[in-house]
């Protein structure tokens, strides 16, 4: 994957790092911010050592010129680190509270191809609240998604430092949501083994079998969507304006475990995709095998000149039109 060329791009390097100058560099500061996080309780293990060190030499030298309270120095000394310490941990947590301070948590979802399908996905993810940032390495893309409102790294996913910039230590959820089944996963690998994000979801054109493929399992990852589909053709579908995002409410009875592993994929073609689903205030990406309840609602991508075949296939399927949107 090549640098960032074109004047189409600059604008979107400059903006997604404000002030930053290079926007590799961003890699370097914020791994350079993360080693000053982890100096401060170095230097607190250095500081309090240093005062026990120098405790321990003045009570020696007393005890060498038969002067009492040496002893006593040196025990009122680490009581008061331990004290310290102590109620350094007990009041953290409540102090934190009163202050609003927090640690940031992992919510935010990454997701590598920033056309069509996934922009439509992060677009009902952050209709959820749900902050989403997407990587790519075309300068087109990347503008176009910057245009709609997302966060965007440039680069190449797969290299340490791009990921560094996109910040995947705060990412919960790696989407893998290119054209290439391979890329997707190794995508996921990365962000999983770099940063131990929780959880990789793998777009993929196909099945072997019906079985997730190997390369898939080996990094933990999940089928996304409800099974495979052909991911180049719905971007020239969303580009050409063929495709809603409907909303449907599952009303049928929880499937078996061969109809989940089946998936709808084979029966629907792609008439449609299921994006993402909602439990209650909770919002995640569809995924092969996901274990639906009444009352799930679930973002569908439509193809608008299959729709009543769309409309027929998901009602056999237990869903039921909830709203529509174009």
């Amino acid at each position: 994957m090549g640098p960032c060329r074109g004047a189409r791009c600059r604008p979107v390097c400059d903006r997604r790092f404000r002030g930053r100058g290079d926007p590799f560099r961003g890699g370097l500061n914020l791994e350079l911010s993360r080693l000053r996080r982890q100096e401060l309780p170095i230097r607190r293990l250095v500081t309090l050592g240093a005062l026990v060190t120098f405790t321990s030499l003045i009570a020696g030298s007393l005890e060498s010129q038969d002067m009492g309270g040496g002893t006593e120095l040196r025990a009122l000394v680490f009581l008061t680190i331990a004290g310290t310490v102590g109620l350094a941990g007990l009041t953290a947590r409540p102090l934190a509270t009163l202050l609003h301070l927090r640690l940031p948590g992992r919510d935010r979802v990454a997701i590598l191809g920033a056309e069509g399908l996934g922009l439509r996905l992060a677009g009902e993810l952050r209709q959820a609240g749900v902050d989403v940032v997407f990587l790519d390495s075309d300068p087109k893309r990347c503008h176009q998604a910057e245009e709609a409102g997302f966060s965007v790294v440039f680069g190449d996913a797969l290299q340490e430092r791009t990921l560094l910039r996109a910040q995947m230590e705060l990412v919960g959820s790696a989407i893998g949501l290119t054209a290439s089944d391979h890329l997707n996963s190794l995508f996921v690998g990365q962000a999983k083994d770099l940063f131990a994000v929780p959880n990789g979801y793998v777009a993929l054109r196909s099945l072997d079998g019906q079985e997730t493929p190997e390369y898939v399992q080996r990094h933990k990852g999940e089928v996304l969507f409800e099974g495979p589909h052909d991911v180049e053709r719905w971007d020239v579908r969303v580009r050409h304006g063929e495709v809603a995002i409907e909303h449907f409410v599952f009303h049928g009875v929880e499937a078996t475990e061969a109809d989940r592993n089946e998936g709808a994929a084979p029966k629907a073609g792609e008439r449609f995709v299921m994006l993402a689903v909602k439990r209650e205030k909770d919002i995640v990406p569809m995924t092969l095998g996901y274990q639906l309840r009444d009352g799930d609602v679930a973002s569908v991508a439509i193809h608008v000149p299959e729709r009543d075949d769309a409309y027929r296939l998901l009602r056999e399927m237990g869903w039921q039109e909830a709203g529509r949107e174009t």
